[in-house]
């Protein structure tokens, strides 16, 4: 029988699991990304793959509720602006740009 090695990474933190079976639960990623375009279609687009704690990290996603009412609920991060993410997005463009 033969086994596949898949490697999930995130682009962000870089956090990566690599699995050679389907029962070894894979690093569940989500598409982030801008999209600039008219209307449905995109004409340019940055988009990258970003594990839950990144998302939840930078406030684009709520963490979700403990289980357990007893437990503390996490702290949510301010969500950011469309600006702020913008602005994040053209910096790490440009460093990728520069090296």
């Amino acid at each position: 029988m033969r086994s596949t090695t898949v490697t999930t990474r995130c682009d962000r933190c870089g956090a990566q699991v690599v699995s050679k079976d389907k029962d070894v639960p894979n690093l569940e990623l989500r598409d982030v990304g801008v999209t600039v375009g008219r209307g449905y279609s995109s004409e340019h687009g940055n988009w990258q793959e970003w594990c839950e704690a990144c998302c939840i990290a930078t406030g684009l996603v709520r963490a979700p509720k403990p289980k357990d009412p007893q437990q503390a609920p996490v702290e949510q991060p301010a969500f950011p602006t469309i600006e702020d993410m913008l602005r994040e997005l053209a910096r790490e463009e440009a460093a990728n740009v520069m090296g």
